[in-house]
């Protein structure tokens, strides 16, 4: 399977800080598994990581990864207040799918449940395909 965007649902009402336990795991598993992780400079990931924890412990929804590259992980905001995970890429690829799955997975082993849809995107909904 491929896609486009993968979206993680976080089930019911959930506050930003209650994901601050896993989120350096989501986070870092998404840099390394996409190959964003920056070895040569360490700092930099670093920095990104503990930016987004302060704003998951202040409860508001942190930045994720949206920076120039091919795949990028962000938190839209949604009407019904519900946390989602977006993993988005320019072209349809099973890089996406396995990263999406990968990250509810930790979610799941962490006692969060969620629900994964792909290709949900407001963005591509009206495009022919």
């Amino acid at each position: 399977m491929k896609a486009r965007s993968g979206h993680i649902l976080i089930k019911g009402k959930v506050d930003w800080y209650k994901l601050q336990d896993v989120y350096s795991e989501v986070f870092t598993t998404f840099l390394k598994e996409t190959k964003q992780w920056n070895e040569n400079e360490p700092e930099l990931n670093d920095v990104l990581l503990c930016m987004n924890i302060m704003d998951i412990q202040r409860n508001r929804k942190p930045e994720g990864y949206n920076r120039p590259g091919f795949m990028r992980l962000f938190f839209p905001i949604r009407e019904d207040g519900r946390i989602e995970f977006c993993i988005y890429r320019n072209s349809k690829c099973a890089e996406v799918v396995n990263i999406t799955q990968d990250i509810a997975k930790i979610l799941e082993k962490n006692g969060i449940e969620s629900e994964v849809i792909f290709d949900k995107m407001l963005l591509h909904a009206n495009k022919k395909k």
